[in-house]
């Protein structure tokens, strides 16, 4: 008997690549808030959640290239991740002086914003289901994971560019009003 973890079968380097997507999007919105949003827990919290990302993605890219299973990169994710969340919300509250929590609000429940974040959030709300739901080792599982992950990002990355259209004519941080 053998204490090697199960390879997954059908992972690809397709799948693996298609899965930075997500990672892609959320790295870019964060990269533009952190401009303006000058915060360590901010960032650090950011980072976590990249890291987090690009290690489930070198997983699959792992099995995919090298027919080996390291579990490590796939199940740090459900440490990593929510620790950076919640990093990120402490920032919004340690750091909350620097942010005009009227424009922003207001920035995040104009038309089409809203629309995009509810998307969005509809996703990240399938995606918590999916994890306890889906075998993370059956391809198809993960296809539909990362497909809806992708999709939420992209709606909320879409939201928040509407976001920062309105924000660069007005000011998000106390100091640019």
């Amino acid at each position: 008997m053998s204490n090697q973890p199960k390879i997954p079968e059908g992972f690809t380097v397709l799948m693996a690549t298609v899965d930075f997507i997500p990672v892609l999007f959320f790295s870019i919105m964060v990269s533009v808030l952190s401009l303006r949003f000058k915060s360590l827990l901010f960032f650090i919290g950011a980072f976590l959640v990249i890291a987090a990302g690009v290690l489930k993605c070198l997983w699959k890219y792992v099995i995919a290239i090298a027919k080996k299973n390291i579990p490590f990169l796939f199940y740090q994710m459900r440490i990593l991740m929510p620790f950076g969340f919640l990093l990120i919300l402490c920032s919004l509250i340690v750091d909350r002086s620097q942010l005009n929590k009227e424009l922003i609000f207001q920035q995040i429940l104009s038309f089409p914003s809203i629309l995009c974040y509810l998307i969005g959030l509809s996703g990240m709300v399938c995606m918590m289901i999916f994890a306890k739901k889906l075998d993370s080792n059956n391809a198809k599982h993960n296809w539909i994971e990362q497909g809806t992950n992708a999709i939420a990002q992209f709606f909320i990355l879409l939201g928040y560019s509407y976001k920062i259209v309105g924000v660069l004519k007005r000011g998000c941080c106390k100091k640019c009003a």
